[in-house]
C-alpha cells in the first residue's frame, strides 16, 4: 500500500522510486512491530516476530542505502536545498555522503 509520495519534484523519478520503496520498507517494519506489540499485549509471547522484524530491518537498510548510493551517483540530491542537508555533529559509520542524506531521509526513516 502506497500513500502520497514524499518525493516532491527534489528527485529523478527512479529517486523517486527508491524512496517509495524505502517508505513501503519503512511501513512494513513499522506494522510488524505494531502487531509484535499488540501479541504481547494480549500476553501471546511469540517470538515468530523476531524473526520477521529483523528480516524487515534488513530489507529497509537495504532500500536506504541504495536510495544513498542514488543520490550520491547520480547526483540528484543536489537539487535537494543546503539547510536541508547541514548534518553538523553527526557522525556515521557510511560517511560524508549517508550523513548529508540524512536531512532527506528523516521523514522517511526511524
Amino acid at each position: 500500500m502506497r500513500g502520497k509520495s514524499l518525493a516532491t519534484g527534489l528527485h529523478c523519478p527512479q529517486a523517486k522510486e527508491l524512496l517509495e520503496a524505502l517508505t513501503d520498507a519503512v511501513r512494513e517494519l513499522v506494522l510488524l512491530q505494531a502487531e509484535q506489540f499488540d501479541s504481547l499485549m494480549t500476553g501471546d509471547l511469540d517470538m515468530r516476530f523476531d524473526v520477521l522484524i529483523h528480516l524487515a530491518n534488513e530489507r529497509k537498510h537495504e532500500a536506504k542505502y541504495r536510495y544513498l548510493h542514488h543520490l550520491d551517483i547520480h547526483g540528484c540530491s543536489k537539487l535537494v536545498p543546503e539547510a536541508l542537508k547541514s548534518g553538523a555533529g553527526e557522525t556515521g559509520i557510511h560517511g560524508t555522503a549517508a550523513r548529508e542524506s540524512n536531512a532527506s531521509l528523516s521523514l522517511a526513516v526511524s
